[in-house]
């Protein structure tokens, strides 16, 4: 299993990619919905998605995992502050 950090903090707007194609025995699980607020790996709840892959040996099932991780794209709404007038 392998968990995904959010790349950028802001209001989710989709992940994508969760879907696949992935080789047999891979899984990937959106954990976050659309409107959640990411602000980086803080702990288990703030992981916005999951990889479970099953292989023949546990090294290539976590690198399954990873590269499952690795294809997904995460769509974040960043919203700027207005600055202050000088």
């Amino acid at each position: 299993m392998w968990f995904a950090a959010a790349p950028a903090a802001g209001e989710l707007v989709e992940i994508t990619g969760a879907r696949g194609p992935h080789p047999d025995g891979v899984t990937v699980d959106v954990l976050a919905k659309p409107g959640a607020a990411l602000s980086g790996l803080h702990g288990s709840d703030s992981r916005p998605a999951q990889a479970r892959a099953h292989a023949d040996t546990p090294e290539k099932a976590l690198t399954l995992a990873r590269e499952a991780i690795g294809a997904l794209s995460f769509l974040t709404r960043v919203t700027a502050e207005p600055g202050e007038l000088l």
